[in-house]
């Protein structure tokens, strides 16, 4: 069980790269949502992605026990989930466009934008990011300050479409 959860928590073995695992894994997610968005319907990948919150507690908690280290950089699942999580609410371009050629373009931008948010509010950990990873341990703290920095990251883009930014 070790081997499995230390492999699930790395996100397929990802989360080892030896340069930027963070954001490497952030893209496996969003490449990985991709494929899930277009074998899902919303509700369904809503319920995936909160059992895979789940999920990546309980093995979180195991491969922080196993590499030895607290929240190591190693553990990507967190990445991976909350990036699912906020590209399940970016506006797709398919619901306000009627012009197909312009679907996947627009779409790759407002992912693209989310993703970049995304990397920067996990990064630089401002509150209350940097108070959910200062104060809760174990796997559901190294989940939960990914999920808070998804939370910011959609506000930011709410903002942004709002405002006509996007």
């Amino acid at each position: 069980m070790t081997k499995v959860s230390v492999f699930l928590a790395t996100g397929c073995g990802v989360g080892t790269a030896k340069y930027f695992p963070g954001t490497i894994g952030t893209l496996w997610g969003w490449a990985s949502f991709l494929i899930l968005d277009w074998l899902m319907a919303d509700l369904e990948l809503a319920i995936f992605i909160g059992i895979s919150f789940f999920i990546g507690v309980f093995t979180s908690n195991i491969a922080e026990k196993e590499i030895g280290r607290d929240d190591p950089s190693e553990i990507v699942i967190d990445e991976i989930v909350a990036i699912w999580f906020v590209l399940l609410f970016v506006p797709s371009s398919l619901e306000n466009s009627l012009i197909i050629h312009s679907v996947e373009f627009t779409d790759f931008f407002y992912q693209l934008a989310a993703f970049i948010m995304f990397r920067f509010f996990d990064i630089i950990k401002p509150w209350p990011v940097n108070l959910v990873d200062s104060k809760i341990k174990g796997g559901f703290g190294i989940m939960f300050d990914d999920v808070v920095a998804g939370f910011q990251t959609l506000i930011v883009l709410s903002i942004f479409f709002k405002s006509g930014v996007l």
